[in-house]
């Protein structure tokens, strides 16, 4: 009846489709519990640290425009950080009370933040 090439395909889209599904369920998930807009700053946090640890290690962080860049993705970074922490500590680590509390538009910036550096 069918090739078996046809067959393939068809078992491949069913699956990318699964795939995608499933992927598309775990976002809006993450975003109604307001999970994704903290993991978002702690994924920021942990990239600006693992950049400044390869700055030292590679001698370039003392360099002018490392070091602003670095001083600037901080001071986008750090004030959310601290933002979450004082949430965390006020809501006892309920994240459907700490992620609608959260900036939006100041979280989605952050990865542009550090994919710059």
């Amino acid at each position: 009846f069918m090739k078996s090439h046809v067959n393939a395909l068809l078992r491949a889209a069913v699956g990318l489709r699964r795939t995608n599904l499933a992927k598309l369920v775990q976002r809006r998930w993450r975003v109604h519990f307001g999970n994704e807009r903290i993991r978002k700053i702690d994924e920021a946090r942990e990239m600006l640290e693992e950049v400044k640890v390869l700055a030292k290690e590679h001698g370039v962080a003392e360099l002018r425009g490392v070091r602003q860049a670095l001083e600037g993705a901080s001071g986008k970074i750090q004030p959310l950080v601290d933002t979450l922490q004082a949430l965390r500590k006020e809501h006892d680590h309920d994240t459907k009370k700490i992620g609608p509390k959260l900036p939006s538009d100041k979280v989605a910036a952050l990865h542009r933040v550090v994919e710059e550096l």
